[in-house]
């Protein structure tokens, strides 16, 4: 809850003739906050150097500040970076987009509007659009765009590649 307050003037109607008393008070009244939002559905799509390499599904409370959710993301993030690095190794560069959808968008996921989602004020509007909608019948989309060090992300594809090859091999041998 979030006070405000209100200044009030009162005239003293009992005060001597020929003088006036005018006594001032201060109300203070508490506005409610808004209640919580529900857990959202969140489909994460990684997108390494311009090639999708998998997404995530999964529920995530947006009851946070801005900076909790990043990292929230970045926690989602790290595995799909190559061993060695994080978001914040030299040369990685990670950015967003999001689309706030009805699931029959996403599962389309044709002609969406994409919208930025770098700071405080793209997530208060995410935040807005969750409250003015039925969450249950939406899907946040994020698409994480990562730059890394082209030769770290050659070589950990390759390495993912050859080990499905052998997989692969194996179950029809």
């Amino acid at each position: 809850m979030e006070p405000s307050s209100s200044i009030c003037a009162i005239l003293d109607d009992d005060a001597p003739k020929g003088q006036s008393s005018l006594e001032i008070i201060e109300i203070e009244e508490v506005t409610p906050s808004p209640p919580p939002l529900p857990l959202i559905e969140l489909v994460i799509v990684f997108i390494i150097n311009g090639k999708e390499t998998g997404e995530r599904s999964l529920e995530v409370d947006v009851n946070q500040e801005f900076q909790s959710f990043q990292l929230q993301l970045a926690r989602f993030i790290k595995p799909k970076l190559p061993r060695h690095l994080s978001i914040y190794s030299d040369g990685v560069d990670v950015s967003y987009k999001r689309a706030y959808v009805t699931k029959a968008q996403e599962a389309k996921r044709k002609e969406l509007t994409w919208k930025d989602f770098a700071d405080e004020m793209d997530y208060s509007g995410l935040l807005n659009a969750i409250r003015n909608s039925k969450a249950s019948k939406m899907t946040l989309l994020v698409r994480a765009f990562i730059t890394v060090p082209k030769e770290d992300f050659d070589v950990e594809i390759e390495s993912v590649i050859a080990s499905q090859r052998v997989v692969w091999h194996l179950l029809f041998i």
